[in-house]
């Protein structure tokens, strides 16, 4: 039991710094000698980034952020591995680079949203779950134009497709979790929706 919990406490930590870089302030910075956050809505994520900047240099914030998802779903499953279920640390390390996405200490815990972080982890815990919210995602964006729509409704259904997909009571809570703090991490973009001021998606800068 103790290795278990010394691992989970690393497959944490570890996956909380890895969530820390942040791909559209790195990019910002580097390439526009500006940081996102200090223009459009403020928001350290791609959709910000795109409206401020354009798509030229998007996919480079689309490799910072699915690789980080991604290199922390395989990390803490293959630290788990050994002394219990492989996918509960691979949702541990999904809920972990996604927190520290949100609220990174490398950059005063004001960062993105974590929807790229999210979908890639979820990708590699169940392809099927992270392809199906990936496909709900865009089905949602490409009628309402709405990418905060998309994303939280998106992260209300992972916890009902998780149990689904995989009936693991720990998986489904940490994906629970990611989806909760996903949706948190929108509550501006929710209110400015109800109250009809939410603006549309562009790929114009």
């Amino acid at each position: 039991m103790t290795e278990i919990v010394f691992r989970c406490i690393c497959i944490f930590l570890l996956s909380y710094a890895l969530g820390n870089p942040n791909g559209a302030i790195i990019v910002s910075k580097a390439i526009y000698r500006k940081d996102v956050r200090t223009v459009g809505s403020g928001n350290g994520g791609l959709t910000n980034f795109m409206r401020c900047f354009g798509k030229k240099a998007a996919p480079l914030v689309l490799l910072v952020d699915v690789a980080k998802g991604v290199l922390a779903a395989l990390l803490g499953g293959l630290i788990a591995a050994s002394v219990t279920d492989c996918a509960l640390g691979q949702a541990l390390g999904l809920f972990s680079v996604v927190l520290g996405h949100c609220f990174p200490l490398l950059y005063r815990f004001h960062g993105g949203k974590g929807v790229l972080a999210a979908v890639s982890g979820l990708m590699v815990l169940d392809w099927r779950l992270g392809l199906s919210l990936l496909g709900f995602f865009l089905l949602v964006v490409a009628v309402s134009r709405y990418v905060s729509l998309g994303s939280v409704l998106s992260a209300l259904s992972v916890g009902p497709a998780a149990h689904f997909l995989q009936n693991n009571p720990a998986v489904t809570l940490f994906c629970c979790l990611t989806g909760a703090l996903v949706v948190f991490m929108h509550r501006g973009n929710i209110a400015r929706l109800l109250q009809g001021r939410e603006n549309k998606f562009s790929l114009r800068a």
